[in-house]
């Protein structure tokens, strides 16, 4: 026997397989051998015919198998190399069988000849796939089970969808978002490009490319929108959105992942395309295929119910929202010899919208009211509440009552209010009480301002020097729960002052005290200089705002 055989030496080769080829033939193994450096194909037995179809002799493996890709084998290299046996385990590199069904094999990669000069390599596979599918098909009932008790167990749909998206990466995908359709698109055009609400990626992922960036606003429908309202499943090959010449962040950010293709699966909520799951396979993960879409939308059905909720939330959020602006006043009245500016700023998207208010007016005599308040409940009950307490203090004032007696009356207003029944309707708690503060600068008093605050954050007064006060008013308890006990006190306002009212929203976050929040407000008081516009000062003040909680402010500067 030659030391290395070339791969014309097919006389040699059939002296070495005669003795095993009978044997070859009828084993139930797929077996295969190839010759030489260039791997030709020189022997299929029987079972690898039937399974894989026969392919033709004295050609190259990877012509003979053109599916296994445009190079021979790494294995088959390094065997023939090394002289050293190779065993893989679930191998699934694109085979199919003669059904085109992708076959996962078990396969021992040995060499032909001897160990130290090889002259070919000799492939045994077991055909795995019936008891992978099996364990597949195993894992993935496991997979739903725990999934639909992690979201069954999550106190609100946020937590639900981030603990679906977090127990299918690593095992299903290697990014998995949850996109959510806006309840009401905006006025005057398409909803711009909305971040995920829930979002897990791989953290080997992660730390090699960073996190995705954001969605970028896209011009008119894109090529699968149509198949997504109709409830399809679509996968998206990244090879192809690359190819046609996508080159924006996300186009880039998929390249350097190594994505594969992307599964889109839609959500649909009571017949309405609600949102939809996307699924990443990047890596050595093998691409998504139509065989796993029926599983992909077991699992994404399974965030159904948490959809259906947080499209809930978002819609009471948004008529709450409506609700409360439309029962705030566009802009502060024009009063004579005073500049007025006042803002209201609703929480985040994430935060249910509360019942801050503001009230400036000018009633008989050349008195002005200036109150604030802010109901403690959210959602709708709160801007309801809100509603019908500026109202009563609005009311309240205009019968030329005292900042005290102002309170009194909404105290018992806002009891009234609240004295729900017992059994608590479906929906957010109802609020409870109300905290306000409410002043009248008497002009004809020699410019004296009367305070009066139940349970409210003070008011700041900016004297023409620069001097800084809060106007520390007896602290009352707050409105509605009819205990009274509100006094007034009176604090000089001479022209030149500048006043500013406030909710705890502008002062207070669970990252920031409220004595902090008024020491910052004190500080752009003490530097505001009478010439700047009140607008200028109110924007600055506005940023102030973490969007944490809601926040209303009202500024009156008397002009010298």
């Amino acid at each position: 026997m030659p030391s290395r055989a070339g791969d014309s030496d097919l006389p040699s080769l059939a002296e070495i397989l005669a003795a095993a080829e009978q044997s070859w033939v009828s084993s139930p193994a797929l077996i295969a051998v190839t010759w030489g450096p260039t791997h030709l194909l020189v022997f299929q037995n029987d079972t690898s015919c039937r399974l894989v179809g026969r392919r033709e002799l004295g050609q190259p493996m990877h012509v003979a198998f053109p599916e296994l890709g445009p190079a021979p084998p790494a294995n088959l290299d390094r065997t023939l190399a090394t002289g050293k046996t190779t065993e893989v385990r679930h191998a699934s590199g694109g085979l199919p069988d003669v059904a085109g069904h992708e076959l996962v094999l078990h396969y021992v990669i040995s060499p032909l000849g001897a160990p130290s000069a090889p002259l070919g390599t000799v492939m045994t596979a077991v055909d795995v796939t019936a008891e992978v599918n099996a364990e597949q098909s195993a894992a993935r009932a496991r997979l739903v089970a725990e999934l639909t008790e992690a979201m069954a167990g999550s106190i609100d749909p946020d937590t639900a969808l981030q603990a679906m998206t977090s127990r299918l990466v690593p095992e299903v995908a290697d990014l998995a978002a949850v996109y959510v359709t806006p309840v009401a698109p905006p006025e005057g055009g398409a909803a711009p490009a909305s971040p995920p609400v829930a979002m897990t990626i791989a953290p080997d992922l992660q730390a090699a490319v960073g996190q995705p960036p954001p969605p970028s606003p896209r011009q008119g429908p894109s090529p699968w929108d149509a198949s997504l309202a109709a409830g399809r499943t679509v996968l998206i090959e990244v090879a192809d959105v690359l190819a046609g010449g996508t080159n924006d962040a996300s186009g880039r950010w998929l390249q350097d992942a190594a994505a594969r293709n992307l599964a889109v699966v839609p959500l649909i909520v009571a017949g309405e395309l609600a949102g939809a799951v996307l699924l990443m396979a990047a890596g050595k993960r093998s691409a998504y295929t139509s065989a796993d879409i029926t599983f992909l939308e077991d699992v994404t059905a399974r965030a159904g119910a948490a959809i259906a909720h947080l499209r809930t939330y978002q819609q009471q959020r948004q008529i709450a929202l409506s609700l409360q602006r439309a029962l705030l006043p566009s802009r502060p009245p024009a009063l004579p010899g005073f500049e007025v500016a006042a803002r209201y700023i609703a929480g985040g998207d994430d935060v249910e919208v509360g019942g801050d208010w503001w009230e400036i007016h000018q009633v008989s005599g050349g008195l002005i009211g200036f109150g604030l308040g802010d109901v403690c409940g959210r959602g709708i009950p709160a801007a309801v509440l809100m509603g019908q307490a500026r109202a009563g203090m609005r009311t309240a004032a205009i019968a030329n009552l005292g900042p005290a007696e102002v309170l009194r009356v909404l105290d018992s207003h806002v009891h009234d209010l609240v004295d729900l029944p017992s059994t608590p309707a479906p929906g957010p708690m109802p609020p409870k009480f109300a905290t306000a503060v409410y002043a009248i600068y008497d002009p004809a008093a020699n410019g004296q301002l009367r305070v009066a605050n139940a349970g409210h954050p003070p008011l700041l007064l900016r004297y023409p020097n620069g001097v800084v006060s809060q106007l520390d008013a007896p602290p009352g308890v707050p409105l509605g729960l009819g205990i009274d006990g509100y006094e007034e006190v009176e604090f000089p306002f001479p022209a030149g002052s500048l006043l500013l009212g406030y909710t705890d929203g502008l002062v207070e976050s669970r990252y920031m005290p409220i004595d902090v929040g008024i020491r910052r407000l004190v500080e752009v008081l003490t530097g505001f200089h009478v010439a700047e516009p009140l607008e200028t000062l109110a924007d600055r003040l506005l940023s102030f705002a973490d969007r944490s909680d809601d926040a209303a402010f009202l500024l009156m500067l008397s002009r010298p």
